[in-house]
């Protein structure tokens, strides 16, 4: 097998404030690599270059370069583009990882390329990459207009929740218990990828 380098971005919102907010799930997930990592006894050391959190570890036989961008959400693209032009990342080894509002909380899928579906972190590293056949590990977050009501059904006596404040703000006690068992399956799935590739890693986790 030869040895590649793959760089694994994860997006969201720098700060305590956003730290535990829907919209950083993406930086979560690599923060569970790294303590992955960790756990192994192998220690991570995070560096700041780029305006991102940088730390070089190893998974399955190859290096990896975690990425934790340090600006907000809409800007990701340029300190993106400044690591892949850096360390020249093959876009085929870039692996972005971003909540999603179009799945339900915890769902976790793979998509290679497509468009952005309206996330600006995406958008914005697809502007500055001019391109978008990159990797995608999109967990879902749910969306403000599909919750259910106190009875556990959606209906319009619901409470209208602004997009913009959903991903902003912190998760349910159940809903973060979903999205920490679907921290736990992207992390397997983004080791699934570079062991085996996007195809292998798309059978593998969709199947279930």
């Amino acid at each position: 097998m030869v040895e590649q380098l793959f760089a694994v971005v994860g997006l969201g919102n720098p700060g305590r404030k956003y730290a535990d907010t829907r919209h950083n799930v993406g930086a979560w997930v690599v923060e569970a690599l790294a303590a992955l990592v960790e756990g192994r006894g192998e220690k991570v050391v995070w560096r700041q270059k780029f305006n991102c959190n940088l730390a070089n570890i190893s998974l399955a036989g190859h290096k990896v370069i975690l990425v934790l961008p340090q600006v907000f959400m809409n800007q990701s693209g340029a300190p993106v583009a400044a690591v892949c032009g850096f360390f020249k990342i093959d876009y085929s080894q870039l692996i972005i990882i971003h909540d999603d509002l179009d799945f339900a909380p915890g769902v976790v899928r793979i998509k290679q390329g497509g468009s952005s579906g309206g996330h600006r972190g995406v958008e914005d590293v697809m502007r500055h990459l001019g391109r978008g056949d990159f990797c995608r590990l999109r967990v879902g977050i749910g969306h403000p207009e599909r919750q259910p009501n106190s009875g556990g059904e959606v209906s319009g006596a619901k409470k209208v929740v602004d997009v913009k404040d959903w991903v902003l703000s912190a998760p349910s006690r159940e809903e973060r218990m979903l999205l920490s068992d679907a921290v736990c399956r992207a992390t397997d799935a983004t080791c699934c990828i570079i062991e085996m590739g996007v195809l292998a890693a798309q059978q593998r986790l969709h199947a279930r």
